[in-house]
């Protein structure tokens, strides 16, 4: 568990130890409506700041260099996920958790902005 009880939102991988390779997958309750944190690796600093509503999931993130993530958003049909704007065409898959899906992709170092929202017509 993390601060405040909250589970850890930056989570290592036994794959590539010392957060070379993170996972980054928010944890949605009706209750929490955004979250912010960040954590010093041996590469830099990993930041995560999402914030969601019922039209839209807009998440921040923070990959410091010579580093990766795989993150996992929330994902309901008829959504589509941008990164700075631009539709992502990039490799993700479609992962299911009991009621829950999840787009599932991986990224390296760099600043994004994420938006999932309606599909462009």
């Amino acid at each position: 568990m993390g601060q405040g009880g909250l589970p850890q939102l930056i989570q290592p991988t036994f794959e590539q130890p010392g957060y070379k390779h993170f996972n980054l997958k928010p944890n949605l309750t009706p209750e929490l409506q955004w979250a912010k944190t960040s954590m010093q690796s041996p590469y830099g600093t990993s930041g995560s700041n999402w914030k969601s509503s019922p039209e839209t999931f807009g998440w921040t993130i923070d990959i410091p260099s010579n580093s990766s993530a795989t993150l996992s958003f929330p994902y309901q049909d008829g959504r589509q996920l941008r990164e700075g704007g631009l539709a992502v065409n990039t490799a993700t898959r479609l992962i299911k958790e009991g009621r829950r899906q999840w787009l599932q992709m991986k990224a390296g170092s760099g600043l994004y902005h994420f938006t999932l929202g309606a599909k462009a017509n």
